[in-house]
């Protein structure tokens, strides 16, 4: 503090002058009335080592006294060095007289002041660095923290085309800090010109992401499962993103096939432990499994010691709950801990058997910390028992048959034979609700299980799905279903006011409540063939025990006949009618051939040649994909 002197007096030149600090006071008018106290400590240390650099500006108060209208956090500075006896109570300060007008002196202080540009701070500091002063000491200086002065003094790594641009607010200082990630000028430049026009503008989050397009974050999952210790031992670089404390590992590449080798390691452990198969991904796929058969772990009962340990932690609970839950903070966290005491062990206590490991797998993935989360005992189809009975049940039932009908047709066959088992499932409402509410537990109880409704269905939703090409014969079943709805006391879900359409509800009869949930199931019900992609067991075991039988409700017609293939009209005709019939017009035409084979399937037909075996015949057959296997 050499460069001020201590005196009494109070000298006045050009409006500059001399008062001891002890007659400064702070200025009741002054127009900043919200302060803070950060900084002022450092601002202390600057004034110490540099010395007053701008001066106060004061009026005359009573009392001798001069109140400081612009400078108040520097004469708290000085407070603090006169509290650490750096300087005297009497320490001459050099101010600016003011006389008048001293609001509006204020207001000029404090709104016009400037914050020094972060690139002029970058040179000022880097010359003072250059000088021999450590960033501790620039910080002390300059009331500026450390890391400050660090993140300004690398403002260097920046090309100087960039750094003028940076002045000239052409990107501000987040722009400018995600720039600093590479030290390669031309990269920054590279970068700049790409997306400077860009609509988004310069923004440091797309800045830092077209830098390091190529490479991966450490917040990545792969980096976490990985390491840098294992990353850089096999030959891998990392680049710091200098201002947010990330790194970047370069090698993409490398660093997933490292990541890969330890999924893969996890997948042999697990399959070594028993399972059939593990499939590995770093993200999860949830739907992976859906059409699977989920196993469950079964009770296997827990050892001796732990069966001993989990009645004490019982006996423990029950002695402390009810003051736990009476405001005992201790026993309430000690009930915490006994209850994941009791899940651990509780877990212990149900395990899959070996023969469902040795029939099953499950699919392994990355959490978004790096570490292994997996799914197990799903069933693949193929290595289903009760599915491959099935299939292999239909497939011996359509060995003979020469086509397969197409996709479309399967798709309007499937909607057909959908309002053939809602009108079914209304004429057997219990099994119809039972049907439902098992599925719709499961949906809850198990993951993603496997369900013939759309549970997110709505009235309208559930009633529009019809075959896209017509009936394709005589359907009764539409009309008898239309017939069915119309009878069902549904007028309590047509009122406005809910609770007066609760207390309606209640006031039903519990068979018309079990009709109006089987009405719910048949709006939910998905349309299914017997070879469906989607297809559920349980839904064709109801069928079967329902009798849902689609010949008793379709007869198909030419226009469901010309939609297949020649081959499969005569092998149809051959197995339903007879051989003389296919004799009779197998030189027909496809359309013809439809139209006579649609004639003989019309129960009003009176074709002479088609005795009543095969009218009978007929009249009970149905494509194979529509029956109840």
């Amino acid at each position: 503090m050499s460069k001020t002197t201590t005196t009494q007096s109070t000298k006045a030149t050009d409006g500059i002058i001399e008062v001891p600090f002890n007659k400064l006071i702070q200025d009741s008018d002054n127009a900043r009335k919200t302060r803070s106290n950060e900084g002022i400590d450092a601002l202390a240390d600057n004034i110490l080592a540099e010395g007053l650099l701008q001066n106060l500006v004061v009026r005359k108060a009573k009392g001798g006294k001069f109140a400081v209208t612009g400078g108040e956090r520097r004469r708290m500075a000085l407070a603090i060095l006169v509290k650490r006896k750096k300087i005297k109570s009497t320490h001459s300060v050099t101010c600016k007289l003011i006389t008048d007008q001293h609001t509006s002196a204020s207001l000029s202080e404090n709104i016009h002041r400037l914050a020094m540009h972060p690139a002029d701070q970058f040179e000022a500091w880097t010359k003072m660095h250059d000088d021999g002063l450590s960033v501790s000491e620039i910080a002390t200086r300059h009331g500026a923290t450390p890391k400050l002065v660090e993140q300004r003094l690398k403002l260097g790594r920046l090309s100087p085309v960039l750094l003028d641009a940076f002045r000239e607010g052409k990107f501000d200082l987040q722009a400018a800090c995600a720039f600093t990630i590479t030290d390669d000028h031309q990269r920054q430049e590279a970068v700049f010109e790409s997306l400077k026009g860009h609509w988004h503008g310069l923004h440091s989050d797309h800045i830092r992401s077209a830098i390091t397009e190529d490479e991966i974050p450490s917040s990545s999952k792969l980096t976490k499962i990985v390491g840098r210790e294992a990353y850089e031992a096999a030959g891998g670089e990392i680049r710091t993103d200098l201002f947010e404390d990330v790194l970047y590992y370069k090698d993409a590449d490398l660093l997933t096939t490292l990541a890969s080798s330890k999924m893969e390691a996890e997948a042999n452990r697990l399959k070594e432990d028993g399972w059939k198969w593990i499939e590995y991904a770093f993200d999860a796929d949830y739907t992976a499994g859906q059409r699977m058969r989920q196993l469950h772990p079964v009770k296997v009962g827990l050892s001796d010691e732990d069966q001993v340990k989990l009645d004490q932690l019982n006996a423990r609970y029950e002695e402390i709950v009810d003051a736990a839950n009476g405001g005992d903070d201790d026993l309430y966290q000690e009930c915490e801990d006994i209850d994941e005491q009791r899940d651990e062990l509780e877990a212990k206590a149900h395990a899959f058997t070996d023969e469902q490991k040795g029939g099953a797998g499950g699919f392994l993935s990355l959490d978004p910390m790096g570490k292994f989360t997996v799914r197990l005992g799903y069933v693949r189809p193929e290595d289903d028992p009760m599915l491959t009975e099935v299939k292999k049940k239909a497939k011996e039932e359509k060995a003979d048959q020469p086509a397969e009908l197409s996709r479309a047709l399967c798709e309007d066959l499937s909607a057909i034979r959908l309002e053939v088992l809602k009108l079914e499932l209304l004429k057997n409402p219990t099994i119809a609700r039972d049907l439902l509410a098992y599925h719709t537990l499961n949906t809850i109880l198990r993951i993603y299980a496997p369900t013939p409704f759309n549970l997110k269905a709505n009235r309208a939703e559930g009633i529009g799905c019809t075959s896209k090409k017509g009936d394709m014969g005589l359907l009764d079943a539409r009309e008898l279903l239309e017939s069915r709805v119309a009878k069902l006391p549904l007028a309590c879900f047509e009122m406005e006011d809910e609770v007066e359409a609760f207390e309606a509800y209640r006031a039903l009869t519990e068979d018309e409540k079990i009709t109006l949930q089987a009405y719910a199931a048949t709006i939910m019900l998905q349309p299914q063939l017997n070879n469906s992609p989607c297809y559920d067991r349980t839904l064709e075991h109801v069928a079967g025990v329902i009798s849902a039988d689609v010949a008793n409700y379709w007869t198909p017609n030419a226009d469901f006949f010309v939609r297949t293939s020649k081959a499969y009209m005569e092998e149809v005709a051959g197995k339903v009618i007879d051989k003389d019939f296919v004799q009779r017009h197998t030189k027909d035409k496809k359309a013809d051939m439809a139209s006579a084979l649609g004639d003989a399937f019309d129960p009003n037909s009176q074709t002479p040649y088609i005795n009543a075996d095969a009218q009978k015949r007929m009249a009970e057959w149905s494509p194979d994909c529509m029956t109840v296997v």
